[in-house]
């Protein structure tokens, strides 16, 4: 019985001939390919497309808020400009000035609000530091002002006018930053590039506020 069954398998093997195909066929695309290739491509460009509309979106908004910041900036500005008019007003008769210090208050008499741009800020708060320092260097040597309470008032509102600008400053620097960083990297930058946009000016401390200017009267 074990002799028929190991005949048998060796008749099975010989009988075993594999059809080889050898003949030449060339592959085709299909119509589900090409429905295949068109729906990835609508999906894709839906995609990049709607990531492009919410970048614009974005960058609006961001300039929106850089325009706000800077807004902010500008009416502390105009405040602070009007807080050292009324400072020299009132102590003018006391002491004399520099030509300088009254050049510059004569000149920011009249600016505005309208008047300030984000490219100009830093200039302007340059030429206001220029004039506080002035006015600081004047009151130091005329203790007698102590007794003159609309003067004290003055000051303290320029030193407050002071830190509300540096604290405008830090969220302005910070929008732009952001702004400007984001108009270089792709796709933000494919975007801003249709917008025609440009990268926006940093507020940066003057040379008189690098100095630790300081309004303050040591008696």
């Amino acid at each position: 019985m074990l002799l028929d069954t190991r005949n048998q398998s060796a008749d099975n093997t010989e009988g075993f001939n594999p059809n080889v195909q050898n003949a030449i066929r060339t592959p085709k695309r299909t119509a589900w390919m090409w429905v295949m290739i068109i729906f990835l491509t609508i999906i894709t460009i839906g995609i990049f497309w709607f990531s492009c509309i919410s970048m614009r979106n974005w960058l609006n908004r961001k300039q929106e808020q850089i325009n706000t910041s800077a807004s902010n900036i500008s009416v502390q500005l105009v405040q602070r400009k009007d807080t050292l008019v009324k400072l020299l007003d009132v102590t003018k008769s006391y002491m004399k000035y520099e030509k300088e210090t009254l050049t510059g208050i004569t000149e920011l008499r009249s600016l505005k609000t309208s008047d300030i741009k984000p490219e100009n800020i830093s200039q302007l708060n340059s030429k206001l530091d220029k004039v506080a320092s002035g006015i600081n260097v004047t009151l130091e040597n005329y203790p007698n002002l102590k007794a003159n309470q609309a003067a004290m008032e003055l000051m303290a509102a320029a030193d407050a006018n002071e830190r509300e600008i540096s604290a405008a400053r830090r969220i302005y620097n910070q929008d732009v930053n952001e702004f400007n960083q984001k108009i270089f990297t792709f796709p933000s930058q494919f975007v801003a590039a249709g917008m025609s946009l440009h990268t926006l000016p940093l507020f940066e401390a003057s040379a008189e506020q690098k100095k630790d200017v300081n309004l303050s009267i040591n008696f």
